[in-house]
């Protein structure tokens, strides 16, 4: 499993979408997705040319005696790398993250933010090819795009499309990798005057779970992911579940798109169970706060199944449920640890995601 935490990217140099596609994309290739093709657009890092990707050694090392630095022996580092990005394409897990660079030691060493860190530190490994970035090109074209596929052996492809007068969009294409795919429905963030963002990540394997926030949005989600425990003739169990305005919305509530048996989009809904529920906010809570004294001090986690459309074609089902996700008590952000062990943490109005480790650090908000 690999995480990204509280990583502040660069500040955008105009308002769109320019920063949360970009690093969308970069966070993506940490979590082992691949890109299978992009418009050509000169702001994606890695394009000829593309001032955004920085420095690209393959020679970087981690040593667990120094933690947060990053070595080199090929000298790629500068002291006007503060402040950008470096994502770590390792082989252990552990290693394998996205961090804001804090600190220059010198042209060999550098040091990334402990707001970020994993809690378990480096496991020494050496040969990593890594990715220093930055933001010193917003994506300019009309519309730009990238294309990627789900780490083997999914054949899943994501889409991150962009519109400089409209939107951004993230789409699945849950049979990838295919002639004439069919893509679901997407799930649209409008572009903004956000010039901070501050993003977060929990991937494993195909499922990939992305949310941030910025200096006016507490909260933005996407998911690219496979139910569990669906039904063995279910040939494509893909989905795609996000919302631009979580903040309003519980889980539940948030959009969420796949295929149905013929391979047309149809919309899920995440379930949730009615025990303990009430109109009332306060008879809510004391009805969870009781679960929890009698679960001995952990909060009640559920594993959110999804239900189908009620439609004529396909009829309202129990498709599966949604992996890596739990839900609880929206009253329980402020009240941790969900859970002695620490390995979950509990983001926004009731959405549970998983935890590295008890000393992982929490969520935080642009400055």
């Amino acid at each position: 499993m690999i995480w990204v935490r509280n990583l502040y990217v660069p500040d955008v140099g105009s308002a769109g979408g320019s920063a949360l596609l970009i690093y969308i994309r970069e966070m993506m290739l940490v979590a082992r997705w691949a890109e299978a093709s992009n418009d050509g657009e000169a702001a994606w890092p890695g394009n000829g040319g593309s001032p955004n990707l920085v420095v690209a050694p393959a020679d970087l090392q981690v040593d667990p005696l120094y933690p947060r630095r990053i070595t080199s022996l090929s000298s790629p580092f500068t002291p006007a790398m503060v402040g950008n990005i470096i994502s770590l394409l390792a082989t252990n897990d552990q290693n394998r993250s996205i961090w804001r660079i804090t600190a220059y030691i010198d042209a060999n060493n550098i040091e990334v933010d402990p707001m970020g860190f994993t809690p378990f530190n480096w496991v020494l490994e050496s040969g990593i090819t890594g990715r220093v970035t930055t933001l010193s090109s917003a994506l300019t074209a009309g519309v730009a795009t990238s294309l990627l596929n789900a780490p083997a052996p999914s054949n899943m492809q994501a889409r991150l499309f962009y519109s400089a007068l409209d939107a951004q969009i993230l789409y699945v294409r849950p049979k990838g990798q295919v002639p004439l795919a069919t893509e679901c429905t997407g799930i649209t963030y409008a572009n903004s005057s956000d010039l901070k963002h501050r993003m977060h990540m929990v991937s494993e394997d195909e499922n990939t779970i992305i949310w941030w926030s910025t200096e006016d949005t507490s909260f933005e989600f996407v998911m690219w992911g496979s139910l569990l425990d669906s039904d063995t003739l279910d040939t494509d169990p893909n989905f795609i579940l996000g919302h631009a305005t979580a903040p309003a919305v519980d889980l539940y509530s948030f959009y969420m798109y796949m295929l149905d048996s013929s391979d047309s989009n149809i919309n899920c809904y995440v379930t949730t169970i009615k025990q303990n529920w009430s109109a009332q906010q306060q008879n809510q809570f004391f009805g969870y706060m009781n679960s929890r004294l009698a679960n001995n001090r952990q909060a009640l986690l559920r594993s959110p199944w999804v239900c189908m459309d009620n439609i004529a074609a396909v009829g309202a089902c129990i498709r599966g449920r949604i992996p890596l996700l739990a839900q609880s008590y929206t009253g329980y952000e402020k009240l941790r640890p969900l859970d002695a062990a620490g390995s979950w943490l509990h983001t926004f109005s009731g959405l549970v995601l998983p935890r590295n480790g008890p000393n992982d650090q929490l969520p935080l908000l642009p400055v």
